[in-house]
């Protein structure tokens, strides 16, 4: 079996559905689902991080 190494050409969608157990703030004993979905292009989290580094790069030359 060979592996070829896969390259992408367009854009990928990012789609994720978040599911999590949260507590109630009326009842603590009382447990939900709170159920979102989250639609994100690859690019935008690429750009997300990019600035998230610039932003602490840019935080540490101003602590010099």
């Amino acid at each position: 079996m060979v592996n070829y190494p896969l390259f992408y050409i367009r854009t990928i969608d990012l789609s994720v559905l978040c599911v999590s157990v949260v507590r109630s703030t009326n009842s603590p004993r009382r447990l939900y689902l709170r159920i979102h979905f989250i639609h994100q292009t690859w690019e935008s989290r690429i750009d997300f991080r990019e600035k998230t580094i610039l932003k602490i790069i840019s935080r540490s030359a101003l602590d010099l």
